[in-house]
């Protein structure tokens, strides 16, 4: 993993952010950086104390950021270098503000806020800061409170995955935990006017598409092993689309974080995680690191 100089991470107060704090800081002391936390109050909220005749907004934000120092302080110790910083507006600009302001490298995120109830989807914030962040987002989820055993990079062979499988392997040495490279092989599907068919080719044919996928795993791990000489690395071909398999092939093999890289394209405003990766994101159960294509970036209207 490149040096991160400046880590940054998002405080709702949840079981999720406070893993998500615990391992900001756990990536912040790897890397000898500045770990900075921010927790931010919608406008709708303060709107609503606004309109009480005795409402002192200095006073309750200073309040509010005495607690969120002291949330920090109890869960990283007295001795912590967090630098806390409230805000208040919407959630998702004041995050991009934050990350451009504290100039930061990594954003760190419980997968799901407070006030979303399901324990597996990835909440709304977290959405949007995956696909428009410009930076690697890490989404932590509530059971993973210590170091990664088993780490799964899912790769489709791009650039930006071959740069999520070298995050990976950084990880996976500074955590002493074992690598899968994990690549899912469904077969080609042709439209023909209204009708969609998928191609029934002849066996020889399907094996040789297997054998090609399995190379190219092979080639990765190879490249990886060369710079990561003490890592175990395991190569997987999966014969089904990831709706069917990514959430049993997790749970069988006991990943605690999931790597890949996201799709970008240049020019645009927005990112495209891509098909594979939004049901990736979506569908896994354990913590995710998404790594963004070289150069992406974005900007609010």
């Amino acid at each position: 993993m490149n040096p991160l100089s400046n880590t940054l991470v998002g405080i709702d107060y949840s079981d999720n952010s406070r893993n998500a704090l615990r391992e900001a800081a756990r990536i912040a002391n790897w890397n000898n950086g500045n770990l900075h936390c921010v927790h931010i109050i919608e406008d709708d909220v303060i709107s609503i104390f606004r309109e009480q005749k005795d409402f002192a907004e200095l006073k309750v934000m200073h309040l509010a950021l005495k607690h969120l120092k002291e949330y920090v302080e109890d869960i990283l110790g007295p001795e912590h270098n967090c630098q806390c910083r409230l805000r208040v507006g919407h959630p998702f600009h004041e995050m991009l503000d934050e990350i451009k302001s504290r100039k930061a490298d990594l954003l760190v995120l419980g997968s799901r806020g407070l006030s979303e109830k399901s324990t597996n989807n990835v909440g709304s914030l977290a959405q949007r800061c995956v696909r428009k962040a410009p930076v690697e987002v890490l989404l932590m989820r509530q059971q993973q409170d210590s170091p990664y055993k088993k780490i799964i990079l899912c790769t489709d062979f791009s650039e930006t995955s071959d740069r999520a499988a070298s995050v990976a392997a950084d990880i996976a040495i500074l955590d002493h935990a074992r690598l899968e490279l994990l690549h899912f092989h469904t077969y080609p599907i042709y439209p023909y006017g209204d009708v969609v068919m998928a191609l029934d080719p002849a066996t020889d044919f399907i094996e040789s598409l297997l054998d090609i996928q399995k190379e190219k795993l092979d080639h990765l791990a190879d490249r990886l092993q060369a710079s990561h000489r003490s890592l175990e690395i395991k190569t997987t071909v999966v014969e089904d689309s990831i709706s069917h398999a990514i959430g049993n092939h997790i749970k069988k093999s006991e990943a605690d974080l999931v790597v890949l890289g996201t799709r970008g394209r240049t020019g645009l405003k927005s990112i495209f995680l891509g098909t594979k990766a939004e049901k990736i994101i979506r569908l896994t159960s354990c913590s995710i690191l998404a790594v963004k294509p070289e150069g992406f970036h974005y900007e609010l209207s």
